[in-house]
């Protein structure tokens, strides 16, 4: 027997071993675990797989723990007073019904022993019995991984894609929006409107899949901001395409792409959430260089004038201002996104604000406006709107970093406990 097979045996008797503890304690026992044929059983799929139906299962369970392993992750889940073979019944329901069901374990111990299924499970590629055709080995071990690798990644970059679009969507669709575009009007933008950046976001979202992606399936860090920029340029011109020549979401590819890459990286290590901010720390290491050379542009402008590193500056340093959007919750009076908006243009570097401010102390002028903004009733909102409109003030990197706000949001409750 190899030294891999040795450590996976051991992996399972440890997990055992932590089972037959709870069960000592008084608890039911609920094991989530990737079914990941041949030696290798961390795979970005198996972290994908664990966290995902760990949280899509009775997500609200409290005593909720996450374990790494040579037998690969896995999740384990406590309950007292609860119907383990209703559990099991649930469980059961979830692995036949759901896409990706076929490819994970949701296992229900009890003091008496594991719940077993009444009906044996299927092989993923024949659709004879599973127990049959591993002890016969019709399938290798590649065919199988190769089946997993379609199915997990069709799904996830299908979710992914969601995701963004509703996230888009979520801040595209907010109103009264301080000069920004929404549903009711242009606000401060002659050259935009709706429709337009409906068909923005339509050309992006493939691209902004194939980021995550990218970032899912990268082996380590080195080179993957060079592999998305890439992804990002081609996405850039199908924008253009798409809006005549108008800049729609320029800033928004830069930000959310970095966003995805790391959120897939993070995702297939299956690490902590808050990890997503370093790994685009790292990946962004150095980027705000750039504004000192290259062709002239405002944003180099206002970094050589004003210190301005915008969403550079943003991103090298881990996005604080979305990890601060981050932490507000809904509330009576909904308006949510309103109050993440807020945070984020008064402690974001905004350049397009400063930009349609004309100066500095303009710019910091109307940034108190928001600051001083104690209601959040819709006529307040509507005086702010109508004040930004007549100063054709407006916001862009902050709504971008909102898009990036709600798609980590829709992300971390998707994914994470």
């Amino acid at each position: 027997m190899s030294k891999t097979s040795d450590k996976i045996l051991i992996a399972r008797e440890a997990r055992a071993n932590k089972i037959a503890l709870f069960l000592n304690q008084g608890y039911i026992v609920l094991t989530f675990h990737a079914n990941i044929p041949g030696t290798d059983k961390n795979i970005n799929h198996a972290y994908m797989l664990v966290k995902y139906f760990s949280k899509h299962f009775l997500p609200s369970q409290e005593h909720t723990m996450f374990f790494k392993s040579a037998d690969g992750p896995y999740v384990i889940k406590l309950f007292k007073e609860i119907d383990p073979h209703a559990l099991k019944l649930e469980a059961i329901k979830l692995e036949d019904t759901h896409p990706l069901g076929r490819l994970i374990d949701i296992d229900v111990h009890t003091v008496d022993g594991q719940i077993e299924r009444s009906e044996k499970r299927t092989c993923l590629i024949c659709g004879r019995l599973a127990a049959e055709c591993i002890r016969l080995k019709r399938h290798s071990v590649s065919e199988c991984l190769e089946m997993i690798n379609r199915m997990s990644t069709d799904f996830l970059a299908e979710t992914i894609e969601i995701m963004v679009d509703k996230a888009m969507l979520s801040e595209l669709d907010l109103e009264p929006k301080f000069g920004l575009v929404s549903k009711s009007d242009s606000g401060s933008h002659n050259d935009m409107d709706y429709e337009l950046m409906k068909r923005a976001k339509t050309a992006l979202l493939p691209f902004f899949r194939a980021i995550f992606l990218s970032g899912y399936q990268a082996k380590n860090l080195i080179g993957l901001f060079d592999r998305i920029r890439a992804i990002g340029l081609e996405a850039e011109h199908e924008m253009f395409h798409a809006t005549d020549k108008v800049n729609a979401y320029k800033g928004l590819i830069f930000s959310l792409g970095i966003t995805l890459a790391a959120s897939g990286y993070s995702l297939a290590r299956g690490t902590d959430f808050r990890r997503i901010f370093a790994y685009a720390k790292q990946m962004s290491s150095g980027i705000t260089k750039e504004l000192a050379s290259g062709n002239e542009t405002y944003g180099k402008s206002a970094y050589l004038n004003y210190g301005f590193k915008g969403a550079r500056g943003e991103a090298e340093a881990g996005f604080p201002s979305v990890r601060r959007s981050l932490r507000f919750k809904n509330n009576s009076d909904g308006h949510l996104l309103h109050r993440q908006l807020i945070s984020l243009i008064i402690n974001s570097e905004d350049t397009v604000f400063l930009k349609r401010s004309g100066s500095l102390e303009r710019y910091e002028k109307h940034r108190s406006k928001f600051q001083e903004l104690k209601s959040f009733d819709n006529e307040a909102l509507k005086r702010l709107t109508e004040f930004c409109k007549q100063q054709n003030l407006s916001f862009g990197g902050s709504a971008d970093l909102l898009v990036t706000t709600v798609f980590l949001s829709r992300f971390r409750e998707t994914f994470y406990g």
